[in-house]
């Protein structure tokens, strides 16, 4: 999505950045857990961006469900990434090469359980290599989806608190609200979301920032 001047002041890259995108897995694609690319170059048509195989490295662990695949990062997950990039080199002036990039897909059975044991698990790999100043950490995600605009706007209102307290248990409260049989909403990135929200928590973090929202109604001419 265009990004605000505020967003630009917020993801200021500097010299040797990785920014590590949470993102959502695309429908259809089976996973129980997080996927990284292969890849070592994420090929686009306006660049090549250098993936962080340090850190990938080091975040694969027999242990939890971690996966690498490139089929993952295809047709319009594919695409999602790609707007981001394009974002990330305009920002820098055309000139990415000095900033890498780590793309993680999320999508679990039980977010509750799962994301508190792979946000903590992520963040202290990150800390236990030293590089927590050089990381940022982009979480791309739909917040929800209503029949009612007006209940929408609300309802995204209430994410976007939870998102800059980083406060995962509001989040599930509002998760359980979305799965009554009368709620209006649905919440169908919540896996990226608070898998998103645990890590950058365990970091450190003292709060999040929103670096650029909108919702439908404001995306008819580019949506």
């Amino acid at each position: 999505l265009p990004m605000s001047a505020h967003g630009y002041d917020v993801l200021n890259i500097n010299r040797s950045d990785t920014i590590v995108f949470i993102m959502p897995a695309p429908p259809g694609y089976p996973l129980n857990g997080l996927v990284m690319p292969e890849t070592n170059v994420l090929l686009t048509p306006f660049g090549d961006f250098e993936v962080d195989t340090f850190l990938r490295n080091a975040v694969q662990n027999l242990e939890f469900p971690i996966f690498i695949d490139d089929g993952a990062f295809r047709g319009p997950s594919k695409d999602l990434l790609e707007g981001q990039l394009a974002t990330i080199k305009y920002l820098m002036k055309g000139n990415p090469a000095r900033v890498k990039f780590l793309p993680i897909m999320v999508r679990f059975q039980n977010v509750n359980e799962q994301a508190k044991d792979l946000g903590p698990y992520l963040a202290e790999t990150i800390t236990d290599l030293g590089i927590e100043h050089l990381v940022k950490v982009v979480i791309m995600a739909n917040l929800s989806e209503s029949t009612s605009e007006s209940a929408l706007i609300e309802m995204d209102n209430q994410w976007l608190s939870s998102i800059r307290s980083l406060d995962f248990d509001r989040a599930i409260e509002m998760k359980e609200r979305g799965q009554e049989p009368d709620s209006q909403f649905e919440f169908p990135h919540f896996d990226s979301l608070g898998f998103g929200l645990l890590t950058m928590k365990w970091l450190g973090v003292d709060h999040g920032e929103i670096i650029t929202y909108s919702h439908s109604g404001q995306l008819v001419l580019t949506k």
